[in-house]
């Protein structure tokens, strides 16, 4: 799975959460309730703190860690393309001469 499709399916979840309005453990729902199936990209975000668990397989979103979240994997994107970038323009360097 690309990195783009899986930053879509975290950005789907977060959004299904907010729309569902499960944003405080009071109204946390199942994932399943919003069409989430069980999978290692939700378990991550639970581990990273964005989708607290209040028992029984019900989960809410933690908002101010969901923007954490997306800050954190903002600043992952761009330190690679500008590593990636870097390595490009070393490579264009070398082979110049």
């Amino acid at each position: 799975m690309s990195a783009a499709a899986i930053f879509a399916r975290q950005n789907r979840f977060i959004r299904l959460f907010e729309e569902a309005g499960a944003t405080t453990p009071a109204a946390a729902v199942a994932p399943q309730q919003l069409g989430i199936r069980p999978s290692w990209i939700f378990n991550r975000m639970a581990s990273a703190g964005v989708f607290i668990d209040v028992g029984d397989g019900r989960y809410y979103l933690d908002i101010p860690a969901s923007r954490a979240f997306r800050s954190r994997r903002r600043t992952k994107v761009l330190t690679f393309a500008a590593i990636a970038l870097l390595i490009f323009l070393l490579y264009l360097l070398i082979t110049s001469y």
